[in-house]
């Protein structure tokens, strides 16, 4: 639930290091959902989106005659909008199906809709699909029309919700079908095939829509035994023709479900890390593929700058995503493979370029998608998600990146995630603030900035000298006894020890020698290079009276010391700061070094 707790996002402060919180995958819980109520037996699912799409299917489900029995914190889950979804579904027996009727409420979701229309038109019964005034909209003529072709009665008009089932009367054979509005048209039927007299073949017409959707759709199906025959195809014309039959067989229901973490979640949040970078951890993975899960390839594949096209096909529901990338990169970006977008819970295409050009982005309409005009100054703008939560979720990634962005109509993540606002509101904590390493000569000021920048920051500060010396005592005395490699060591056992989120640690100037600490450093933190001039080292140096570090005098080695530490410093950092600077001007320019991160790109 969305509420004043969430505020709207704000622009980052600094870049984040991050485990998100993200649903179970919707499109993996709907199509498994229906194939439970079919089977014999009973499924206990866990990782259940809490989205309202998965709630109104559990709803549909147990208006046709399925036991849906919440588990362990199911039916809305936690204040935040993640609670442990589980639930138990027992599937629709005889003497629970027939000489009934229910009104089916879909809500907003096509997916919801378009599966129980199926469904209700196996199960005995009089059953009416309807939703909300966008999914009344929808393309639903394809699937009915098929629907009616394979045996099902249905009353009425056969293009559009709401629709008005009689139950128990699809018996099953061939049809033809076009799928170039929507897969779930095609994946529909191919769930409930098994569970028909004749089974289904689906021969399709023209081009498939989302077709790695289908791919889910025939792995899901494979988790309850039923097996899909795919056919051959021939060519007529310039168009392939390919089938697909679910012969009647038994539906067997699995004792345990888990459903995986929902990729088209996990897309905002791998392409807002990439654009701050920042560090994100996410459990993704699993054995039902999930076409957003491509999305990392596909960004890595476009240039830096310079214009290039990307196909969506395979992922449509990351172009809104995508076009905020595409607005901040240089260069026009072309989005094509698109055009099923307009069907959406709004027309995307166009909502794309009505909303995002009130920032100051460019974005032209094409049939089958969009070209985007890169670099884009934005301004503060007001964006409407016009009921569409992959939209509230889009700007609210560019809201995070500018000033002035607002995005109203953003309780419409409800559908998909609807603890994504919360998610995003977390990232302004200390605690998800990535880790700033100091680095640099001894003498160059480190352990002096190190608490007046965490301070500014809000952050903790730690010096991994004063940690190495409250565990062992005084560095030279250690040095004395036992050598540097031992130090070394130490050393880098700590570096590990105290890197985390959250923290500014100020380094010793050796460490950054280690091969474990370069490593640690590159993959666990921002790293600020603290330049100072040779003679103002040396002055520090003399003034403090300490050691050497290669034996020699320690004001004769600078020279040496930097020009082997200094290609490592090179490497590993992130920011430098400049030599000659206050430690007031120090901590300015750092955090304004870090804050550019986190700020959307300027020419």
């Amino acid at each position: 639930m969305i509420s004043a707790m969430h505020p709207a996002p704000l622009p980052l402060e600094l870049p984040f290091e991050f485990a998100p919180r993200l649903p179970g995958s919707k499109s993996i819980a709907n199509r498994a959902l229906v194939l439970a109520a079919l089977a014999r037996g009973k499924t206990e699912f866990a990782g259940l989106s809490p989205s309202d799409d998965v709630a109104a299917m559990k709803a549909g489900l147990r208006s046709l005659g399925a036991k849906v029995a919440e588990a362990g914190g199911g039916g809305g889950g936690s204040s935040d909008g993640y609670g442990e979804e589980r639930a138990i579904v027992h599937g629709i027996a005889a003497d629970r199906a027939g000489a009934r009727a229910a009104t089916l409420d879909c809500g907003l979701g096509g997916t919801t809709a378009r599966f129980l229309l199926a469904l209700a038109a196996v199960v005995p019964g009089r059953w009416t699909i309807t939703g909300g005034a966008r999914l009344r909209e929808r393309p639903m003529a394809e699937l009915l029309t098929a629907l009616a072709q394979l045996g099902a009665r249905i009353e009425g008009d056969v293009r559009v919700l709401p629709a008005t089932l009689v139950g128990g009367t699809l018996v099953g054979g061939s049809v033809r079908l076009d799928a170039s509005r929507s897969s779930q048209f095609l994946s529909a039927l191919l769930l409930v095939g098994a569970a028909t007299r004749d089974g289904i073949e689906v021969v399709l017409e023209g081009p498939l829509a989302s077709e790695p959707y289908v791919e889910m759709t025939i792995a899901v199906l494979a988790r309850f035994g039923v097996k899909v025959e795919r056919g051959g195809h021939s060519e007529r014309g310039a168009a392939a023709i390919r089938s697909f039959r679910v012969p009647p067989q038994p539906i067997v229901a699995p004792p345990f479900f888990p459903v995986d973490a929902d990729a088209s979640a996990a897309g905002a949040w791998w392409l807002l890390a990439m654009l701050t970078g920042a560090a994100i951890t996410m459990p993704m993975g699993g054995a039902i593929p999930q076409p957003d899960s491509g999305l990392l390839d596909l960004v890595t594949g476009m240039p830096e700058s310079g214009p290039c096209t990307v196909d969506v096909a395979a992922l449509p529901d990351q172009l809104m995503n995508l076009a905020v990338v595409a607005a901040a990169r240089q260069g026009t970006t072309r989005f094509t493979g698109a055009a099923n977008l307009r069907l959406k819970e709004s027309d995307r295409l166009a909502v794309l370029a009505a909303q995002l050009g009130r920032a100051g982005i460019v974005v032209a309409v094409e049939p089958d998608g969009i070209v985007v005009t890169g670099r884009a100054r934005l301004r503060a703008a007001t964006l409407d998600a016009c009921g569409d939560h992959r939209m509230a979720i889009a700007f609210a990634l560019l809201a995070t990146l500018h000033p002035g962005i607002e995005v109203v109509g953003r309780e419409c993540v409800t559908k998909s995630d609807p603890g994504f606002f919360a998610e995003l509101a977390r990232l302004r904590e200390p605690a998800a603030a990535r880790c700033i390493a100091l680095v640099g000569m001894r003498g160059a000021g480190k352990s002096t900035l190190a608490p007046l920048l965490a301070a500014r920051l809000g952050l903790a500060a730690h010096d991994t000298d004063a940690e190495f010396e409250r565990r062992h005592g005084e560095i030279a005395k250690f040095v004395e006894r036992r050598g540097w490699p031992a130090f070394r060591t130490e050393e880098a056992r700590i570096v590990d020890a105290l890197l985390g989120p959250g923290r500014v640690v100020a380094l010793g100037g050796g460490a950054i020698e280690t091969e474990a600490v370069r490593q640690a450093l590159l993959s666990r933190a921002i790293v600020v290079w603290v330049q100072e001039a040779l003679a103002t080292l040396a002055a520090r140096l003399a003034a403090a009276g300490r050691p050497g570090v290669t034996g020699s005098d320690p004001i004769a080695e600078l020279p040496e010391l930097l020009a082997r530490r200094e290609p490592h410093w090179r490497e590993a950092a992130r920011v430098a700061l400049a030599p000659g600077r206050t430690v007031p001007e120090r901590v300015e320019e750092a955090v304004a070094a870090l804050r550019r991160f986190v700020r959307w790109p300027q020419e």
